[in-house]
């Protein structure tokens, strides 16, 4: 609802009650950290949100402005590719390698503010949600050298697609390829590299919240859910980022875990068409949305 939406309609209805608010009256405190890309007025907390980290909160700004205070601007390796587009497209980088740490960028801020209120509910004895939502692997892909180093580049499989034409497809597909003109096979295996390294650096951030669960010993009495709300394209179908709503963009991922204790007496957790995965180890319930 924020995308080229019209400011006065790109808000939720008041009237009707968001999921945070039915939490709300149920007593839980609830946390929203990071990017929001709901609607355009960022006031979290007249939707049920107690504790508001969104990107544009004054929360956020504080503690970017303490973290970064003497940070210089992050640099950018050899490895990178700025689109230099037709007309109508400003040049923007695709991807590349920064200097700049996790823990000095999106995922890193936001997962430590998500961390402070763990910190103060895992201590109490009301219920509680933290939603912790980092704006990467969005793109321009820019994780760290050692993320990427962990992927063999030119070993990287790519989409059959990758090239297709748009000759006989609409005009919008035709003017979305025209986009990433100039991107060669090694390109696409760079930008793909770039973008499993963002997912492997948030993996470590996801982990440091799971920690802090697990080491107040509230993991076993706490329901975690990963998803995503696209995947991209990575030159799939010849069309940049997650232009369309076809496979490549649309198969977000939803793993849910719980324990068994949990899942025996929530039966509204999700369960038709699912695959049961081994996350982690001591056996819980988990469920993958397919």
């Amino acid at each position: 609802m924020t995308h080229t939406a019209p400011r006065g309609s790109g808000r939720l209805h008041p009237e009707k009650t968001h999921w945070a608010q039915r939490l709300q009256v149920r007593g839980y405190r609830a946390g929203y950290f990071g990017k929001w890309h709901v609607e355009h007025d960022n006031d979290l907390a007249a939707y049920g949100w107690e504790r508001d980290g969104n990107l544009h909160s004054e929360r956020m700004r504080a503690h970017r402005e303490r973290v970064l205070a003497d940070e210089p601007e992050p640099r950018y390796g050899d490895l990178q590719w700025r689109q230099n587009a037709p007309e109508g497209y400003a040049e923007r980088m695709v991807y590349g390698i920064t200097d700049r740490p996790p823990a000095k960028r999106a995922m890193g801020l936001t997962t430590d503010l998500a961390l402070g209120f763990l910190d103060e509910v895992l201590g109490g004895a009301d219920p509680w949600c933290c939603f912790v939502s980092v704006p990467e692997p969005h793109d321009p892909f820019l994780p760290g050298r050692e993320a990427v180093d962990q992927y063999t580049i030119d070993e990287l499989p790519l989409a059959p697609n990758v090239g297709l034409e748009h000759h006989d497809r609409p005009g919008i597909y035709r003017k979305a390829a025209r986009a990433q003109a100039g991107m060669t096979e090694r390109h696409y295996r760079e930008a793909a590299a770039c973008y499993y390294a963002y997912i492997t650096e948030i993996d470590a951030q996801f982990g440091r919240l799971l920690q802090r669960v697990e080491r107040a010993g509230a993991l076993e009495n706490t329901i975690v859910v990963l998803t995503s709300d696209h995947g991209e394209f990575l030159g799939a179908h010849n069309l940049p980022s997650a232009e369309s709503g076809v496979l490549e963009s649309r198969d977000a991922p939803s793993t849910w875990r719980a324990s068994d204790a949990i899942a025996r007496t929530h039966t509204s957790l999700p369960r038709p068409r699912v695959k049961v995965r081994p996350w982690p180890a001591r056996s819980p319930s988990v469920w993958r949305i397919t």
